[in-house]
């Protein structure tokens, strides 16, 4: 075993490094041990809650209760409920009409140019607005609806 010698610089600073992080993690049981406290009496609030419903309205084991009612309890015990909605998925199509300028030697090799351009889309690079959240990105049916000179 090593002993740590205080008259050492090098020493007295990895003991106070030492003590500050037994402070922090005395700090941090001491943090768990009230949340574990305050869990106890909300789950004990369920409890009686519960029991004191079962005997004003003379409920026994085979008495069945709401999602309603389970949620009420919750509430009262936790401050949190049951949400009661299901995840639904909508398909919304998007039309993206794009016009690209882009030199070319004749007609020909503006259509060949036109009908190589193609549309990446990454997630990363949209930005989307709404109270969902976008799963899945498709791009198709690319047409080219004209190839112009712009003079």
């Amino acid at each position: 075993m090593e002993t740590i010698n205080t008259n050492n610089t090098e020493s007295a600073s990895i003991a106070n490094e030492i003590t500050s992080k037994i402070a922090t993690l005395e700090a941090q049981i001491s943090t768990l041990r009230q949340t574990l406290a305050e869990q106890r009496v909300q789950v004990n609030s369920l409890y009686t809650s519960i029991n004191d419903d079962i005997v004003e309205n003379e409920w026994d084991e085979e008495t069945t209760i709401t999602l309603a009612d389970v949620s009420e309890y919750l509430k009262n015990a936790f401050g949190n409920e049951l949400t009661f909605q299901k995840e639904y998925e909508a398909v919304v199509r998007f039309e993206v009409e794009a016009v690209v300028r882009y030199m070319a030697k004749d007609d020909r090799d503006a259509q060949s140019t036109a009908e190589s351009i193609e549309l990446n889309v990454e997630d990363s690079d949209l930005e989307y607005y709404g109270d969902a959240e976008v799963v899945s990105v498709l791009v198709d049916d690319t047409r080219i609806r004209s190839v112009d000179t712009t003079n």
